[in-house]
């Protein structure tokens, strides 16, 4: 299943508080200097929309932080638990 966004990314995001990134654009906390891109989607297991599942199924998304001067660091986030 496609990842289908339609909010847009912030354009001033705050640390501690929610806020959207659209897959392939970055978004950066200027009180922290902090950038973060969406890099790609990995996976995705969710259940479709409108559909009643067995399991919620998960999104595991690749993540670029960076704050200069140090170089960019990649990581994935998940929504699975253990």
């Amino acid at each position: 299943m496609p990842l289908r966004c339609t909010t847009p990314t912030d354009p001033s995001p705050v640390l501690g508080t929610p806020f959207n990134v659209q897959a392939g654009e970055q978004a950066t906390i200027a009180a922290e200097r902090l950038t973060l891109g969406f890099e790609q989607l990995l996976e995705d297991s969710r259940c479709p929309a409108g559909i009643q599942c067995i399991i919620a199924g998960h999104v595991v998304v690749a993540i670029r932080a960076q704050h200069p001067p140090d170089i960019a660091t990649d990581f994935s986030l998940s929504t699975a638990y253990n």
